[in-house]
């Protein structure tokens, strides 16, 4: 009759219900294959797809100068055939700066 339980008295707080925190999506899935990224086309929340831009000269020049490059020297490693494209476009806008001057 005297006995006071740990659990009760004026200062005891009710428990509140524990929040479940929501599980992020995961990107496998179900049968362990990647989920296929949403690309946002014609979704309205991303708004409308952009207009693809112009190549820039460069990159033009780099994969016309690769094609070359490899007719004449089909055995030429991709890395090597793009260090001397790369080396090509760099002599190529040094020799038209001084003529853009003008």
């Amino acid at each position: 009759q005297g006995h006071v339980h740990a659990s009760s008295g004026p200062n005891k707080m009710p428990k509140e219900p524990s929040k479940t925190i929501p599980k992020k999506p995961s990107k496998v899935g179900a049968k362990g294959k990647p989920k296929p990224l949403k690309s946002g086309k014609g979704d309205p929340r991303h708004g409308p797809p952009r207009p693809k831009t112009a190549t820039a000269p460069s990159n033009v020049f780099l994969q016309q100068e690769l094609i070359r490059l490899k007719k004449a020297n089909p055995a030429m490693p991709h890395k090597e055939a793009f260090r001397t494209a790369a080396a090509n476009w760099s002599a190529l806008k040094k020799t038209e700066a001084p003529a853009a001057e003008k």
